[in-house]
């Protein structure tokens, strides 16, 4: 995942993206009573400068021609960084999540991202799953579950390609309003 993230090996999407439809497939079928939207945490500013690409939202591109999907449509533009987050994030250490443990990386990211109007029309009452490469601490998806919920999306869950271990004990799921 690293190789395919930080240093540009994206041929490696042809083995990470069926992965990645594995376990979308797996979390639609288990929590989704209809298609939902699928939503990528957004890139931060330093991410996008530092990368060629979008690494979630490329292998979430790469299902679109697949049976994977199975009707969840990936949804752009409903999410955002908060302009302090974003702030934060272009100074050196300051946005990476890396070597921080979950209280860390929760505080780190409260108010961080936000709906964009068009979030706020068509998120109401629609069934959301979130996708990300990587689960450590839970802390992302908490964050995207907390500003989801409260405009008014029903998040269903999350598909992770991987999950990392999780420094100084406890789940990575614990306490983020998923299972």
């Amino acid at each position: 995942m690293l190789g395919f993230k930080d240093h540009e090996r994206i041929p490696l999407d042809r083995v990470l993206a069926p992965a990645l439809g594995r376990a979308v497939a797996s979390a639609r079928n288990e929590l989704c009573g209809e298609p939902p939207l699928i939503l990528a945490p957004p890139t931060s500013l330093k991410a996008r400068m530092r990368r060629s690409h979008d690494p979630v939202r490329h292998l979430v591109g790469r299902l679109e021609s697949s049976s994977a999907l199975d009707g969840a449509q990936p949804a752009e533009g409903m999410l955002a960084q908060r302009s302090q987050a974003a702030a934060l994030g272009t100074l050196p250490g300051g946005g990476r999540q890396k070597g921080r443990g979950l209280d860390d990386r929760r505080r780190r990211l409260i108010g961080a991202f936000r709906v964009t109007d068009r979030g706020r029309q068509e998120l109401p009452g629609r069934q959301v799953l979130l996708v990300d490469d990587v689960l450590t601490t839970g802390a992302t998806i908490h964050a995207l579950y907390e500003v989801l919920t409260e405009a008014g999306a029903d998040v269903r869950g999350a598909a992770v390609m991987a999950a990392a271990e999780v420094r100084r004990g406890g789940d990575a799921s614990e306490g983020s309003g998923l299972e």
